[in-house]
């Protein structure tokens, strides 16, 4: 069909934006099976959840255009209208959609799909390539678009898993695309189907009470929608997250203010993520909580005052150690675990080399091919002498490396050379300097750092 290809781009597109949390209507992904892939939608936080067929999500309207191409337009029926231009091979030419939640409007420019969303006072941009992936994205959800996959079964089924960060489904279909079970679950509410006598029956639970069932045709269509209007509260224990409200100096400190209507507090960080400051205090007077460094041990002491009684903690690294304060149980320390290898004294045996890693003891590994300076993921893609490390933060003073794998395979990961932590310059070449690799907990690594010059 000439605007399938146009009209998967602005699912797609749409998906991303329904991650946010805004009112932008039914966004399913791509079947991989060929039939429409069954899953819960959340119109507004603590609605219902009810099924979506792929072929079912709006109205659309297409016309011929002069190019050859068609000017198309699509409702959502919840408040989200688009219009969009394919050309006559079905390619995305733009696209402008808006609702209560905003605009995100969309210009293909043949290398790539450039969209702003606009939402209030606030702007950001994602750069999509021409078959619908997102490429590029500065608005905050690149890591939550939903991941959907789908595997043939010996049996004829099809297996499909959905994920989208907060929903986890699993469902099968017949060799025939039609539904045969599916279970969605946010951790709270299940969506539970399965087809019984031509028709699929699900049940919405929550905390193994059922709240209301709806049915279904085998291939998605509503046939009595019982969870239509059920609006349960939201849980209890499910409070709206709260953004601190922060702003970073030249030397690189970071102050945040964060108020939940009873507490608003006041801290500090430098750039190594360690906060060095709190000065909290309820709205009614009663309880107050206020951090400081001690000077004699560089440790965060904390005196949580509450009514007439008082409690003291102390916090090394974001983490409690100690603490005199009712219910709290610190955490209790790692025992130590000796290093197989020093990556600057290795002892390996011939084709290994000692390799460094985030959250675990150095070890001999099978060496790699990679010279100074080229692009890797894992410590195996380097040669001998050099390390796997992407750079974490930058400071007037030096800059900060990791080693943690998440950094690396996103394309930040180089091969570079190692020195002794804290080393003075001769110990790399000209121009650069020993940088501090940090550990998993934001401090300094104690072993090794990695020649480099200072952004």
């Amino acid at each position: 069909m000439l605007k399938r290809q146009a009209l998967t781009v602005t699912l797609s597109l749409l998906g991303a934006l329904a991650a946010l949390g805004n009112n932008c209507g039914a966004t399913d992904p791509v079947d991989q099976s060929g039939g429409a892939v069954v899953q819960p939608t959340t119109h507004q936080p603590g609605t219902h959840r009810f099924l979506l067929n792929d072929d079912r999500t709006g109205a659309e309207e297409c016309t011929a255009n002069d190019q050859g191409g068609q000017d198309c337009v699509w409702d959502d029926g919840a408040g989200t209208v688009c219009s969009y231009t394919v050309d006559a091979d079905g390619a995305l030419l733009e696209q402008h959609c808006s609702g209560e939640w905003g605009s995100y409007d969309c210009v293909n420019d043949t290398r790539a799909i450039t969209c702003t969303y606009v939402s209030g006072d606030s702007t950001c941009t994602d750069l999509w390539s021409l078959e619908g992936e997102l490429v590029q994205s500065d608005c905050g959800y690149a890591e939550t678009v939903p991941v959907e996959e789908c595997q043939p079964q010996d049996d004829g089924t099809t297996l499909c898993t959905f994920d989208d960060g907060t929903t986890h489904c699993t469902a099968v279909f017949a060799a025939d695309n039609t539904i045969v079970s599916q279970v969605c679950s946010d951790g709270y509410y299940t969506y539970d189907c399965l087809a019984v006598d031509g028709q699929v029956l699900c049940t919405l639970t929550a905390e193994g009470q059922t709240l209301c069932q709806d049915t279904y045709t085998v291939v998605g269509d509503p046939i009595d929608l019982g969870c239509e209007s059920y609006f349960p509260d939201p849980p209890p224990d499910r409070e709206p997250e709260i953004e601190p409200d922060c702003t970073t100096a030249e030397d690189g400190v970071t102050t945040c203010t964060l108020a939940d209507g009873y507490m608003t507090c006041i801290y500090q960080y430098g750039t190594d993520g360690i906060i060095t400051f709190v000065d909290c205090d309820s709205s009614d007077g009663s309880e107050t909580y206020d951090c400081e460094v001690d000077p004699a041990d560089e440790l965060l002491h904390c005196i949580w005052r509450y009514g007439d009684e008082s409690c003291e903690e102390i916090v090394q690294n974001n983490e409690v150690i100690s603490s005199t304060c009712p219910g709290v149980e610190p955490e209790p320390e790692p025992e130590p675990t000796e290093p197989a290898c020093d990556p600057l004294s290795p002892e390996c045996e011939a084709g290994m080399m000692c390799a460094a890693f985030d959250a675990a003891p150095s070890a001999c590994i099978a060496a790699g091919s990679g010279l100074e300076g080229s692009a890797c993921a894992v410590a195996a893609d380097c040669a001998p002498g050099l390390q796997c490390a992407a750079l974490a933060g930058t400071s007037p003073t030096a800059d900060y490396y990791t080693l943690n794998e998440t950094y690396m395979i996103r394309g930040g990961g180089r091969c570079m050379a190692i020195c002794p932590a804290g080393a003075a310059a001769g110990a790399c070449d000209q121009g650069e300097m020993c940088q501090p690799i940090l550990d998993p907990i934001g401090n300094n690594r104690a072993d090794i750092g990695v020649c480099a010059a200072t952004r």
